[in-house]
């Protein structure tokens, strides 16, 4: 199919048009008897320019002109492919459609251990991995759109997948971080690097090296004694960039957090007393550009603050927002937009020229990525737009290529998040009746699910099984607050009517409800990604399951005089507001 074909199916449009292009740094657009001319830097502007012509056809315009800048160079989602959902090469594809006719031209694939490894066969071993040509062909797809597909890997932490089997005993220094300073370590890189090399078009790589607190803390430790952390990191980024440019990647991309994390005092990231030594910012290779992730801070202040304070490490700087898809199984489009529209505001005013809509799966991959566009129209107004994007222009932009209500993006985010508090409606779905520590359940939390949930508006085609998902967790949710907050009040009244009805039908209506939710889910997992990781979430909903049957046994022992108490819930719950007290019953991924 050509670019044209691609997109007049993703947009649903049965008409046509004559496309003459010439090559533009930005992008300008006009539409004509039956001819649209455009203007722009690469094909994911000609897709832009052909979902706005589309957009005038159909409001009966036989003309059309525009134009608009490129703030960003590069600008797109990065996708979690190491958290549980690895998805399928189809399925990126589409999801390649979805962006192009918004103009975003770039997609980073995280990647920890989810890609095959020559002469390594336990790098990812059961966990969905691609293939080379499975990366290729997406690559290929990616090309032909004007989508850069930059790999995004590990050199250094986060690869405690790998890192468990026997194979992986000579480079491990803890259970997630590589041993620095370890030529097996570098050969390991070396295999990683050359199969980026060898697979995709991209001159460009990010190679992580983020999160990595306890860097040679391990085995390393024990073999030569305790080095700076500073001194470590910089002198194995320094031999990894070593190996980058031997493959003809100049300008690596690494995370930028352990330099901030490191020269603070209380470990923190978004420290703004933290002080780094001059010796380590000297030792810093140059060539590295340093990608400043922020996904929780909301004033544009901050934003600029420590973008200055990222480029000045290396005069390098890309920027990293976030589409927030992780801890809940709805996007929280409402905070997407309440931190990145002054994140990306600081972006355009700092000339920020790369710049990631990271899109996690923390938790398990719990979240549909295909929900998160709302998010990702914002990003790709401003890179067309600058400062003069805004949420009705990203609404529409989202409607137009993917048929998504941004309204009913924001109602979603109800699921996620309360009063400040994230995993707000999933930590009723994963919670425990019996052993319910932070003493959840009010009829507050109660009615925000139960009006958000039927909020959720039935739909008609290729969304129709995602929403109804979605109105399906809600409502589990609810139910499940609901009884708990009637749960403990009515046992220690001594009211054993209510447990025994409770017992014998609301107790079962929930487990049916949860096989309902399980269904639905796993429809959605087999559509979207590869059977792997699926385990993980069949073990946390089993959890549940087999703990309500145990709580509607135990209520009903209680209930006959066969038990005198029911010690659970002698013990005082603690409130308190903690964001992963959804996690009780949980098979980690992560």
């Amino acid at each position: 199919m050509t670019v044209k074909e691609i997109m007049f199916e993703i947009l649903g449009f049965d008409g046509d048009f004559t496309i003459e292009t010439e090559q533009y740094n930005g992008l300008k657009y006009e539409y004509k008897d039956g001819t649209l001319r455009v203007g722009c830097a690469d094909k994911a502007g000609l897709c832009r320019a052909i979902t706005k012509t589309v957009q005038a056809i159909r409001e009966g315009k036989a003309k059309l002109s525009g134009q608009e800048e490129l703030y960003f160079k590069k600008c797109g989602p990065m996708l979690d492919m190491s958290r549980n959902g690895v998805m399928k090469p189809e399925q990126v594809k589409q999801y390649l459609n979805y962006i192009a006719a918004m103009g975003l031209n770039m997609l980073m694939l995280y990647t920890e251990d989810t890609y095959e490894l020559k002469d390594y066969p336990y790098f990812g071993y059961m966990r969905g991995r691609y293939t080379q040509e499975e990366l290729k062909d997406i690559d290929d797809y990616a090309d032909m759109l004007g989508i850069e597909v930059i790999p995004c890997i590990q050199v250094l932490g986060h690869l405690g997948n790998y890192l468990k089997w026997p194979e992986a005993d000579a480079v491990r220094d803890t259970s997630t971080v590589l041993k620095a300073d370890s030529e097996k370590t570098y050969e390991l890189i070396d295999k990683m690097i050359q199969t980026m090399r060898n697979t995709f078009r991209s001159n460009q790589i990010h190679i992580g090296m983020d999160e990595t607190h306890d860097l040679g803390l391990g085995r390393y430790l024990k073999e030569n004694g305790y080095t700076d952390q500073y001194t470590l990191f910089n002198r194995h980024l320094n031999r990894v960039c070593e190996i980058c440019k031997s493959y003809g990647y100049e300008n690596p991309m690494i995370w930028g957090d352990m330099y901030f994390r490191l020269g603070s005092k209380s470990g923190l990231y978004y420290d703004e007393s933290c002080v780094i030594p001059k010796e380590a910012i000297e030792n810093i290779p140059k060539q590295v550009k340093i990608v400043y992730w922020d996904y929780y801070n909301k004033t544009q202040e901050h934003f600029d603050k420590f973008i200055k304070r990222h480029r000045a490490l290396t005069g390098k700087a890309a920027f990293a927002g976030g589409v927030w898809t992780w801890d809940g199984f709805t996007v929280d489009n409402l905070l997407t937009f309440e931190t990145m529209v002054p994140g990306l505001n600081a972006c355009v005013d700092n000339h920020v020229d790369t710049v990631l809509a990271t899109m996690w799966g923390n938790s398990g991959c719990e979240t549909d990525y295909f929900f998160g566009f709302g998010g990702l129209a914002l990003f790709a107004e401003y890179q067309y737009k600058g400062k003069k994007a805004s949420r009705e222009s990203a609404a529409e932009l989202c409607k137009l290529c993917t048929g998504l209500d941004m309204d009913v993006l924001d109602t979603m985010s109800a699921f996620h998040r309360f009063d400040e508090m994230y995993g707000f409606g999933k930590r009723y779905i994963w919670c425990d009746l019996l052993i319910n520590a932070w003493g959840i359940g009010s009829s507050e939390d109660y009615k925000t699910l139960k009006e958000a949930g039927d909020a959720v508006p039935p739909v008609d085609g290729k969304w129709a099984g995602r929403y109804a998902f979605i109105k399906e967790a809600f409502a589990v949710a609810a139910e499940k607050c609901r009884i708990l907050s009637e749960l403990r009040p009515k046992y220690l009244e001594g009211n054993k009517a209510y447990l025994k009805e409770l017992a014998e039908e609301q107790i079962p209506a929930l487990i049916h409800s949860y096989r309902n939710l399980i269904q639905m889910h796993q429809h959605l997992w087999e559509e979207v990604n590869k059977p792997y990781g699926w385990e993980v979430l069949c073990a946390r909903y089993g959890g549940v399951i087999a703990r309500l049957e145990y709580a509607g046994d135990v209520i009903g022992r209680y209930v006959s005089g066969e038990l005198k108490a029911i010690e659970e819930f002698e013990a005082e719950p603690i409130q308190n507001n903690y964001f992963g007290s959804g996690r009780q019953i949980s098979v980690m991924a992560d």
